[in-house]
């Protein structure tokens, strides 16, 4: 089955995001009679006539979420003496991450949601934050449901040690399986990690970056972020007064459609750039006189903080805060991870 476009729009200012925006659905409306536009920054512009925006609202949302779970949470409160009505949505500001777990859900509910063929444009929030949305996508609700199963574990031991005490003191302890993902949102969060890891058909990028010729050195951290998501190869727009040779020689190391432009110019070519053909492969597995190598496109990889681990046969590829899984192939299991390095784009790993 053919799988549904998805393109990801992630910029660091607003004109950046809206005319990458532009450029995003001009070129797949003339490949698509069908796209839609999600916003995920809550700050997206278009000019009138446009395809309407569904577009993320916080509050809106979490209202909505947290209608859905009080049925699962009214024995809790009961336990608690505390009446539903009066159990109030927590204020997000109030937990760290609930902003991105948030984002999440929404575009998992959006790509559930999306007309069969459409492709979608998803306007992704600063890179920073877009690549925490990536990372939490990519692993599907095995991450989500990692998060709080040891606290759900301690509890289903804890109510079997109560038990005994439940007609005695009248309690109604509730039990913790009403706590688990439940199965709509799970299909949900999978369908979009299948999506974000499919191969044949990957996900494309579109990344916008402010720089300076003084930010040069350490433009490979951010051009790195999305590689290491599992979006090997983004278009890369550089907007500032760079020198061309410069340009070139970023061009050349990392193998990426690169788009360079001053802050005042007026009209881009988007079109040749949004064209341009992409690596067809992402990773290599060889097996030569050299012994058994795998190499892995990660333009922007820098060796500062790049660690290579390997654990239930997957190697881990970490930088930055970000981690990358790479599943080994089936006759590769029981080699081990002895040696890597980088030969930009790629990153090489010496297994044996």
């Amino acid at each position: 089955m053919e799988a549904s476009p998805l393109l990801l729009v992630v910029a660091e200012t607003a004109s950046q995001r809206r005319q990458l925006t532009q450029a995003a659905l001009g070129h797949c409306q003339r490949q698509r009679p069908k796209v839609a536009v999600v916003d995920l920054t809550c700050e997206l512009t278009l000019p009138g006539g446009q395809l309407p925006i569904q577009r993320y609202d916080a509050d809106a949302w979490a209202d909505s979420i947290w209608q859905g779970l009080v049925p699962v949470l009214e024995p809790w409160l009961a336990l608690l003496e505390l009446e539903p009505v009066a159990a109030e949505r927590p204020f997000l500001g109030a937990i760290p991450g609930s902003e991105t777990v948030l984002r999440a859900l929404y575009l998992a509910q959006c790509w559930h949601d999306r007309e069969p063929g459409c492709a979608l444009v998803v306007v992704m929030p600063a890179l920073a934050q877009a690549s925490e949305i990536l990372q939490l996508l990519r692993r599907g609700p095995d991450l989500l449901e990692g998060l709080w199963s040891p606290l759900l574990a301690w509890w289903s031991q804890t109510r079997q040690r109560l038990a005994q005490f439940e007609l005695v003191l009248r309690l109604r302890l509730p039990g913790a399986d009403s706590l688990v993902l439940s199965p709509a949102w799970r299909s949900r969060l999978d369908d979009l990690a299948a999506r974000l890891l499919h191969e044949s058909e990957p996900v494309e990028a579109l990344l916008a970056l402010a720089v300076d010729a003084q930010d040069l050195p350490q433009l490979g951290t951010k051009v790195a972020a999305l590689p290491l998501c599992g979006i090997a190869q983004p278009r890369l727009w550089l907007e500032g007064l760079l020198p061309a040779s410069a340009v070139d020689q970023l061009a050349s190391r990392w193998g990426l459609p690169l788009l360079q432009g001053r802050p005042d110019q007026q009209a881009l070519a988007f079109e040749p750039w949004l064209s341009q053909p992409l690596c067809a492969e992402r990773r290599r597995w060889l097996d030569g006189p050299d012994g058994y190598r795998c190499r892995l496109l990660l333009p922007g990889l820098v060796r500062e903080g790049l660690r290579v681990l390997q654990a239930d046969q997957q190697l881990l590829i970490r930088s930055g805060g970000l981690q990358l899984e790479v599943p080994l192939p089936a006759h590769w299991s029981q080699l081990a991870c002895r040696s890597a390095r980088i030969d930009a784009p790629w990153l090489e790993i010496g297994l044996s």
